[in-house]
């Protein structure tokens, strides 16, 4: 019987393997989400109905296992939305969509976000999120939406002006800062806005202010 492999040839991962990976990703959220980010492995193994050889087959270290929940939270909430704002004939409308999606992962994963340590798997996706953004940007400026003086690198900080709203208590009242900052985006310069400073000005590094993580 010939081995099932995915397109890059790689052997693909057998169903139960699968539903092992989805279990354990599931508890890890879970704890990570609650703030319990000391709890051993082997505990978040036991609360997904497996062995502790099982978890760390999948995920060798709690960095590799944190970096996989940031990247399953990324792949299925953001990844899509930034495809459809890349198809979006108002690219004003798909950036401002794609900002709320961000703003919502990082007020629902509140303590996963202040847990999760410097891993290069989330400096990755925030990195190829705000690049696509950045482009995003240059196509509503192109159609004279957003007004033209502002950078890509602004972007994280605008981000994290908003993001800087999330409480603990009150997880929504960052909807009333993301209107403000669209009508900021929308809104017709009174004058020009002093330059960035010369080191941002070419990048969007990861080590920003705001990051996805």
């Amino acid at each position: 019987m010939p081995v099932s492999r995915n397109s890059a040839g790689q052997r693909a991962p057998r169903t139960d393997a699968r539903r092992n990976a989805e279990r354990i990703l599931a508890v890890a959220e879970d704890v990570f989400a609650a703030g319990r980010h000391d709890v051993p492995l082997e505990e978040i193994a036991r609360r997904a109905g497996v062995g502790p050889a099982t978890l760390y087959r999948h995920y060798p270290s709690k960095d590799d296992l944190i970096a996989a929940v940031v990247r399953e939270r990324y792949h299925e909430h953001v990844a899509p939305l930034l495809d459809e704002a890349d198809a979006d004939p108002d690219a004003l409308r798909g950036l401002l969509r794609c900002f709320e999606a961000a703003l919502e992962i990082r007020a629902q994963h509140l303590r996963v976000v202040i847990t999760t340590r410097r891993l290069t798997a989330a400096d990755n996706l925030t990195r190829t999120f705000f690049h696509r953004l950045g482009a995003l940007l240059a196509r509503a400026q192109e159609q004279g939406s957003v007004r033209p003086d502002l950078a890509a690198a602004d972007l994280p900080r605008l981000l994290a002006m908003v993001a800087a709203t999330i409480p603990f208590d009150d997880r929504a009242g960052w909807r009333r800062y993301l209107v403000l900052l669209a009508d900021l985006l929308r809104g017709t310069p009174t004058g020009p806005l002093p330059p960035l400073p010369a080191e941002d000005a070419d990048s969007l590094s990861a080590d920003g202010p705001f990051r996805l993580d």
